[in-house]
């Protein structure tokens, strides 16, 4: 039997920041997993020379570590397989469905993907939130493995139609899980101008919304002029903020909310002013979860940052927010869209596969009366290739090429830099004490 030939791992990656004469600390992007050898150790990784006594030992543990691979092993196309493989599971657990009740907004925001596109009906009619029920009735009958419904409600504005769609379509999902046995979750993004003590209590307490994605864009000055809300939108949406923090605190009910702060190059700066404004003012801090959001434009824009500048500002706000350091592990798919257990729904029933697609006409796939259809448009998205830029980039196995909605309109996406990918894993293992 011929003998077994290794090589290093196409994915390996010096935290140059850390190492030095003595150790190399190596992070393997497909694995995730980190390890320190001794420098003379890494250097015959490098010359694959594992039959050397000192390596042979180690051997074991850094085929298992996927720091070394067998040489004939193929690391891309192993990657690829099990992101096909999580792509079209058809044993998922959980359909998510992505409702947008209007796409109609109270806020004008100068970046919003919805701006130009067309934007009705309204609001969700009643017959359509009948045939959303029927739709996610029929889909669990035949889907027993399924164990959970998850809803996120989006828009514009998905509480623009809270009395009309949010409550009564909510109690009729709710009563299906019930009826079909099987666990229920919902969440929202809002802009928060509407969220008023009385309709917050109710989204938590009757309609099960435990997850609150609240978008601001900075202080007072840098939100009027992104968002163009109505007047004093800006210290509405602050005080039902403050109020749900209260709310939390006094309730103790368990809701994330998680507060985005999207950021340019003009209102860089003032994240950390708003986060220190909301913070000093609320109650209770522990389920509030501040991240900066980078704006970002299909064709090029002066305004915007690019993904390097948004790192070194996302860096110094953590900092500044003293957010727990975490590694960026890699992932087996991108997001839950593109897969086959998660569908967006629009205001008139149409189905997309990305909430992006929200209003155009040529990203429908089907409807809720009578299923998905699958046009060219999926069976392109679904089975987009691969740029060569990814094929040969050692983060691929965390960035899997970025968002496949951006992937698909510009060919290549980017989501994150090598520097940021070390610069996190440096700092988690300074923190871990590794």
């Amino acid at each position: 039997m011929a003998k077994e030939i290794y090589k290093p791992s196409q994915y390996n990656i010096i935290l140059t920041p850390i190492s030095n004469a003595v150790y190399t600390y190596i992070y393997n992007t497909k694995s995730g997993a980190i390890i320190k050898l001794e420098k003379p150790l890494y250097e015959l990784i490098e010359k694959s020379a594992f039959e050397a006594t000192s390596l042979q030992s180690l051997l074991s543990d850094l085929l298992k570590q996927g720091i070394v691979v067998p040489k004939n092993k193929n690391e891309l196309n192993e990657i690829i397989f099990f992101e096909k493989v999580s792509q079209f599971n058809l044993n998922f657990q959980t359909l998510t469905l992505i409702i947008a009740p209007t796409l109609k907004c109270n806020y004008k925001c100068v970046y919003c993907f919805e701006d130009n596109q067309n934007t009705s009906p309204a609001i969700m009619s009643g017959p359509t939130i009948t045939d959303i029920v029927s739709f996610a009735d029929t889909f669990i009958k035949e889907n027993p493995q399924l164990k959970k419904l998850k809803i996120h409600w989006f828009g514009g504005e998905p509480l623009l139609g809270y009395q009309d769609v949010i409550v009564p379509l909510s109690e009729k999902l709710i009563e299906l899980t019930q009826i079909h046995n099987i666990d229920y979750e919902a969440g929202i993004v809002t802009n928060g101008y509407l969220l008023s003590p009385e309709i917050l209590d109710n989204l938590i307490r009757l309609l099960k919304i435990y997850s609150f994605q609240i978008t601001f864009d900075g202080q007072k000055y840098n939100y009027e002029k992104l968002k163009r809300p109505p007047k004093r939108a800006y210290e509405k949406a602050k005080d039902n903020i403050l109020y749900l923090s209260e709310y939390i605190h006094d309730t103790k009910q368990k809701v994330q909310v998680n507060i985005r702060i999207n950021v340019e190059k003009d209102n860089a700066n003032d994240s950390a002013l708003f986060y220190s404004e909301i913070k000093n003012n609320s109650r209770y801090k522990n389920n509030f979860n501040f991240y900066l959001g980078r704006l970002r434009s299909i064709v090029p824009c002066d305004d915007y940052l690019t993904l390097s500048e948004f790192e070194d500002i996302e860096q110094k706000f953590n900092d500044v927010i003293k957010k727990q350091v975490r590694l960026i592990n890699p992932k087996k798919i991108w997001c839950s869209q593109y897969t086959m257990g998660c569908l967006c729904i629009g205001p008139e029933g149409e189905l997309y596969k990305c909430e992006h697609d929200f209003g155009v006409n040529e990203r429908v796939i089907g409807n809720v009366i009578d299923g998905i259809d699958y046009p060219q448009f999926l069976l392109d998205y679904f089975n987009m290739p691969i740029d060569q830029a990814c094929k040969e980039c050692n983060i691929y196995p965390i960035c899997l090429g970025g968002c496949p909605n951006a992937r698909f309109v510009n060919k290549y996406h980017c989501e994150y830099t090598i520097k940021k990918i070390i610069n996190n894993a440096c700092n988690y293992i300074t923190s871990q004490k590794y």
